[in-house]
């Protein structure tokens, strides 16, 4: 029987095996450590196995005291019952969920204040209510495009409903400023 695919439960759980942990059968002790020796990739499941199969030995030999057995046992049961009382789960859940509650709002206050909030980028309503000086302002209301020719003698082709505002005087300066709303080509 090939025993490399054994997990520890199914060494504890082979008479053979458990033999050859308890060295009471002389043929299972040789072929147990023939076959360890010869498959080492095993060795860390068997003496899992083996630790297992001792324990149980042990916790078979063990006697206990049929009253402190009975002590204990009364003290489980108290447990579950007491775990099954509605009243007592149902509180527990209450608090536990109020608790969350009231973390989560900590948490959202605390970030309101803590972090900082991005300013709003002004709108072009912002800009066009400005008068921003030097500045020419183009709206093209009709279904058709507009071309508009620039100082420098560029142009822009501003779509319907767009509105174009620009420096007059962008030759003076090394940065060109346009504010547009709407679609154009450049």
């Amino acid at each position: 029987m090939d025993y490399t695919h054994f997990n520890v439960e199914d060494f504890a759980s082979n008479e053979s095996f458990i033999d050859w942990v308890n060295q009471s059968d002389p043929e299972a002790v040789r072929f147990w450590n023939l076959y360890i020796s010869s498959h080492p990739e095993i060795r860390e499941k068997v003496e899992k196995a083996r630790a297992l199969v001792f324990n149980l030995k042990r916790a078979e030999e063990i006697t206990y005291d049929p009253a402190q057995v009975e002590s204990m046992w009364g003290k489980i049961q108290e447990k579950v019952e007491h775990e099954k009382d509605p009243s007592t789960a149902s509180a527990r859940a209450n608090w536990a969920v109020a608790a969350a509650c009231l973390s989560l709002l900590c948490a959202a206050v605390i970030g309101w204040f803590v972090f900082p909030r991005p300013k709003a980028e002004p709108s072009w309503k912002a800009y066009h209510q400005q008068t921003l000086i030097g500045f020419a302002e183009q709206v093209n209301e009709t279904d058709q495009p507009l071309k508009i020719e620039l100082e420098d003698g560029s142009t822009v082709v501003l779509d319907a409903k767009s509105r174009l505002k620009y420096r007059t005087t962008f030759l003076k300066d090394s940065t060109r400023q346009v504010y547009l709303l709407g679609k154009a080509f450049f």
